[in-house]
């Protein structure tokens, strides 16, 4: 306790109070969060830490528990029909999230083996407070994966940049050629994505958010059809 007093102090005067108090409502909320789910997902990983040297990869690192609850919140869930997936899912955080509300199924695709076990642990952990129990969690490569033809909501936390990003929106729209639908894709931190976007005609964004800690955006964007 009197090492936590140091910290908060010492934080105090590098930035003031405001700024202390923000972060520690962050922390608090956070930490409410994860112990309201009975998961741990708060880690920051570092690439090599997951033997990954590709530089469109991104580092783990999760979303503002808030940040989701604002956007599911937003979001106009058919119930039992909607599936959600969420592409580069690390340890789960996202995944266990979107299961608390009534989706039809919920995928998470994450290329890192050891974050995958992770996120099967905190899956498990939280299977009480679900909704939604049909969940599939796959150690796979976004950049390859084929899209389902029945998902309907898609989330991104800057997991990927680049080729990568290129070829996961491809796929999408492959899907959706396949198989035409209404889709949502939420983008977070989308500084990357902005490039990308300016250059698909067929999806537009709908609606920006933004977190209440970091100030990140988050872009809340439908295809046209």
């Amino acid at each position: 306790m009197i090492a936590l007093s140091k910290k908060v102090l010492a934080f105090q005067r590098e930035f003031g109070m405001q700024r202390t108090m923000k972060h520690a409502v962050h922390r608090l909320a956070e930490e409410w969060y994860e112990r309201r789910l009975g998961i741990r997902s708060a880690d920051y990983v570092q690439l090599p830490e997951l033997g990954i040297h590709n530089k469109q990869c991104k580092p783990y690192a999760p979303a503002e528990h808030r940040t989701l609850k604002r956007v599911m919140n937003s979001l106009r869930i058919n119930p039992g029909r909607d599936v959600f997936i969420d592409f580069g899912s690390g340890m789960g955080r996202v995944v266990v999230v979107a299961a608390t509300y009534p989706f039809k199924r919920v995928i998470g695709v994450e290329i890192a083996p050891q974050l995958d076990v992770v996120a099967r642990e905190n899956v498990r952990r939280a299977w009480r407070k679900l909704k939604c129990r049909n969940i599939e969690l796959l150690a796979a490569d976004a950049n390859t994966y084929a899209l389902p033809d029945d998902v309907t909501v898609i989330f991104i936390y800057n997991s990927f940049v680049g080729e990568i990003l290129s070829k996961v929106l491809d796929n999408i729209r492959q899907s959706l050629d396949a198989s035409p639908r209404e889709i949502t894709l939420v983008y977070a931190n989308p500084r990357h994505f902005e490039v990308e976007l300016k250059t698909r005609d067929w999806l537009v964004k709908t609606r920006e958010l933004s977190a209440p800690y970091t100030g990140q955006k988050v872009y809340v964007c439908r295809n046209t059809r």
